[in-house]
């Protein structure tokens, strides 16, 4: 694998933050064979791609309920519920343990796509995907090493 693409919502308070921008830049170090990059749809209150997939899963567990009579009440049995849909695949979230301290990339929510260098601290924001050359960069004070987080894998 030479590139990682990853979509998000575009939701300012729920995925682009700078804690997410500091992992992204993580990943980059860690593994810089691998070209990271981080997109955002833009928000559309509810009708984005990321929202209609949440929307089939979540129609998923509700039919499930109303078909079993069983109430679903973990996490496990929405994997598996989920997991039934034709051309999904899930997995259990791998939750990351500790205090970290991350300066706040002012500025973030106009952009679309970011990614990080590959041995500085630089973060880059593009105002769109397809852009090459980057509108914004941004430092971020430290970027963590993947061994600096404890990861809860239950």
């Amino acid at each position: 694998m030479s590139e990682v693409i990853i979509w998000s919502d575009g939701g300012p308070k729920h995925f682009k933050i700078s804690a997410n921008m500091k992992f992204l830049a993580t990943l980059q170090h860690s593994n810089t064979e691998i070209n990271w990059s981080y997109h955002f749809f833009p928000n559309y209150h509810g009708y984005s791609v990321c929202d209609a997939v949440a929307s089939h899963a979540k129609k998923k567990v509700t039919n499930s309920m109303m078909d079993t009579g069983v109430a679903i009440r973990s996490s496990s049995q929405i994997i598996t519920e989920v997991g039934k849909l034709k051309n999904h695949i899930t997995t259990p979230a791998v939750i990351a343990k500790g205090v970290f301290s991350v300066s706040t990339l002012a500025g973030i929510r106009k952009y679309y796509k970011f990614t990080a260098h590959k041995q500085n601290d630089w973060i880059y924001a593009y105002s769109d995907s397809t852009q090459t050359i980057h509108e914004k960069r941004f430092l971020p004070r430290d970027v963590l090493a993947l061994s600096d987080i404890e990861l809860d894998r239950e």
